[in-house]
């Protein structure tokens, strides 16, 4: 009876030792589908079938807007201008067909007929004094301001005026860039850099790099945007207006010329789960207001 009840207390821990050889191989298992299952999911996610458009509409946009800005800095004449940004956005979207058609998407992009939004490029360059000025404005892009501090007297600002909302830029008794004002009245203070420069971006709402919140106001088509006490600021700026002025509105000697503001773009992208079609509106620099 000994060797009976060994043989069975042998086979019983034989038993269980397969069992949980068994329960092993199973957790072993179980991990392993858990795994392929949660990298299924991600490349799924990676192949979202709306991201390949939105990622062709981006491209448009920045690069159509590149060109924008380079057309009306190379030109004086609006007619060429909206040429060259017409014929260069089918150029751009030949560029990007090629890319997505790698990847089984058909493109197409176009500037709309008759959408071109025209406007007036403003800027002074290297000057030891501003000068003051004020025009209609319905809208403002791309707006920044070049200071250079060792041009500017201390405690002696000038005034960005927004259709009536304000911004006094000047430099302080330590030396430093303060803005302060805008729809929100805040204060912002940097130092300038080793050459006495600071960049002012109106439009980004940043003063030497850093974010300057100060607001920027609803403007329409009765508003009016400009300088004033314009003198005691230097440096350089630039700025595009949607704008009903011409340029000989502006004082003597400043320059002031004919651009081109907004374009309207209709896209078109064929993949094989989907049709993406849109108009989005092109102003580069714009507020995001």
């Amino acid at each position: 009876m000994a060797k009976v009840n060994g043989a069975r207390r042998e086979r019983g821990q034989m038993i269980l030792v397969a069992g949980i050889t068994l329960a092993l191989l199973f957790v072993a298992l179980a991990l392993l589908v858990n795994a392929a299952i949660y990298t299924d999911n991600l490349a799924t996610r990676g192949s979202d079938s709306a991201a390949e458009p939105l990622e062709y509409r981006a491209n448009v946009v920045d690069s159509v807007g590149g060109l924008i800005d380079a057309e009306n800095a190379a030109q004086t004449d609006l007619g060429i201008i909206t040429s060259n940004v017409t014929n260069g956005t089918e150029a751009i979207d030949d560029t990007l067909r090629q890319y997505h058609l790698r990847r089984g998407a058909t493109t197409n992009a176009s500037v709309v007929p008759r959408s071109v939004n025209d406007g007036l490029l403003i800027q002074e360059t290297e000057t030891p004094g501003f000068t003051s000025w004020s025009a209609n404005a319905s809208s403002v892009r791309s707006f920044a301001i070049e200071l250079d501090t060792t041009e500017m007297a201390a405690g002696s600002p000038f005034v960005i005026d927004m259709n009536g909302t304000t911004i006094d830029v000047a430099v302080s008794g330590d030396g430093n860039i303060t803005a302060t004002g805008g729809t929100e009245n805040v204060g912002c203070e940097v130092s300038p850099d080793a050459n006495g420069m600071v960049r002012l971006d109106v439009t980004r709402e940043r003063l030497g790099g850093e974010p300057c919140k100060f607001g920027w106001p609803t403007l329409d088509s009765d508003s009016e945007v400009g300088l004033t006490n314009a003198a005691n600021g230097a440096g350089s700026y630039e700025l595009t207006i949607d704008s009903a002025d011409s340029t000989g509105e502006f004082p003597v000697g400043m320059d002031v010329k004919e651009a081109l503001y907004s374009v309207e773009v209709a896209l078109r992208m064929d993949t094989a789960k989907l049709r993406y079609e849109t108009t989005v509106r092109i102003a580069p620099g714009e507020p995001d207001v």
